[in-house]
């Protein structure tokens, strides 16, 4: 009888459960109570790629079907950044447009991303809940203490494919990746093998230039 009560919601319109911590409304409890969890700093699911955390098993999922794969589909008419999914275009669109919906309850600094507004809310209250557990550092975020600990334990899952160099973060890996000029190297070097018998296109403007 509750199932088809919920169900006959969604004819409705009716949604009698609202959420304390900001105007939405819902079908279901379950549904409300699911809801909730965004506004809580708890982000206890995390991607093994690139340690992007969330409030949901389910936000987790999505992420991932995104992360492991390189097709960037959705594309910025004003720049030429590229995104896999539409959701992130959409945000990204913001800092051309120069929205920033979020304001903080402390200051009237406003922000493009609810995230940003929450990290910067902790630095009012000063609060680090990301607690490194070898030495006495914390941080305002869960990504900022995966890499703090990475110093300890000396991971460094981010490997250069041209030399072979690894990396504790990403950043790391593309300042290195620009700075050395690892792909182009490579692709140089590419350029000046010749098979045998024949000349390679170098050897080819040499001996046209002194004939």
């Amino acid at each position: 009888m509750a199932a088809l009560t919920i169900h006959e919601r969604s004819h409705t319109g009716e949604r009698p459960y609202g959420c304390v911590s900001c105007e939405k409304r819902f079908f279901s409890e379950a549904t409300l109570k699911s809801h909730q969890v965004c506004h809580l700093d708890e982000r206890p699911f995390e991607c093994s790629y690139c340690s992007k955390t969330f409030a949901r098993k389910r936000n987790l999922q999505e992420h991932l079907s995104l992360c492991q794969s390189d097709e960037k589909p959705y594309h910025c008419d004003d720049c030429s950044a590229r995104f896999k999914s539409k959701q992130h275009l959409r945000l990204h669109r913001r800092l051309h447009t120069g929205e920033k919906p979020y304001m903080c309850s402390v200051c009237p600094k406003t922000f493009h991303y609810i995230s940003d507004r929450k990290r910067h809310e902790l630095l009012h209250a000063g609060a680090k809940p990301y607690s490194c557990q070898t030495c006495d550092a914390s941080y305002t975020r869960k990504y900022a203490l995966t890499m703090h600990e990475r110093t300890h334990t000396g991971e460094q899952p981010f490997v250069c494919e041209d030399c072979g160099k690894r990396f504790s973060k990403s950043s790391l890996l593309k300042r290195h990746v620009a700075r050395e000029s690892c792909g182009v190297k490579r692709s140089s070097s590419k350029l000046q093998i010749a098979s045998p018998g024949r000349k390679s296109r170098s050897q080819k403007e040499i001996a046209t230039s002194t004939s």
